[in-house]
């Protein structure tokens, strides 16, 4: 709050009721609240957004790093069901540890999640008898 007063007897009654004014605005209290509308699709595109651009950040530092491309989309079906063949030709002993793909977290998740499908099908086929030595007839 900001008042001006005038230093002459002629406005003294103003000059009083503006302190009084003053005074009394002085007491209130207040809170900032800023008014942003909570628009999901809005919302929605925004993180989408933030989202390509921290892959972009992510691929320039592998590439500022040596690193190569690294993978941080989804894998499609195609990618899932190749991931799922390495991960038995692991567990079958014809692939090396050093051919599962560890370049991402994503990757990691993804192959955890290749060795769970595998493991289901193996129980699934014990349950009809398919499996021979450990290893499934697939």
């Amino acid at each position: 709050m900001l008042a001006n007063l005038w230093p002459e007897a002629a406005h003294l009654d103003e000059c009083v009721s503006t302190l009084r004014f003053a005074s009394r605005v002085r007491c209130l209290e207040t809170s900032a609240v800023v008014n942003e509308s909570s628009d999901p699709v809005l919302a929605l595109h925004k993180a989408e957004r933030q989202v390509k651009e921290l892959r972009q950040e992510l691929a320039m530092r592998d590439m500022l790093g040596g690193r190569g491309r690294v993978a941080y989309e989804d894998l499609s079906e195609g990618e899932q069901l190749e991931l799922q063949q390495l991960v038995l030709r692991y567990l079958n002993g014809s692939a090396q540890l050093d051919e599962l793909p560890v370049d991402s977290l994503k990757r990691i998740k993804e192959t955890y999640k290749a060795f769970k499908a595998v493991a289901g099908s193996w129980a699934a086929a014990a349950g009809h008898g398919l499996v021979h030595g450990g290893v499934a007839n697939t």
